[in-house]
């Protein structure tokens, strides 16, 4: 406002907002997790910056055990690299087939 200038600030973990290398960036980054995710067995969908993970087998200890893996090694890359999940935001939903 008027002749006021604010300080500079140095960001180093983003990417500015509106840049051209942005969305590559953004690629190249949650690439890993998709692999990350294959690996496990995980179906998944991503949606801009939201994600939908998804799994079957006749065991719910295996849908169980395959899906908590994968949210720990998800939990695990989201620290390494500096990204907040939103918790409040997380949903589950189970289905079974009537016997």
């Amino acid at each position: 406002m008027g002749d006021f200038k604010s300080q500079p600030f140095e960001e180093v973990n983003s990417v500015p907002q509106g840049s051209s290398l942005g969305p590559l960036f953004f690629a190249a980054f949650i690439d890993y997790l998709a692999d990350l995710l294959t690996k496990f067995g995980i179906g998944f969908k991503f949606y801009a910056d939201d994600l939908a993970i998804h799994t079957a087998d006749a065991s719910i200890e295996v849908i169980n055990d395959r899906l908590n893996e994968a949210l720990a090694s998800i939990r695990d890359w989201s620290l390494k690299n500096l990204i907040s999940i939103n918790t409040s935001k997380i949903e589950a939903m189970f289905f079974q087939k009537n016997k």
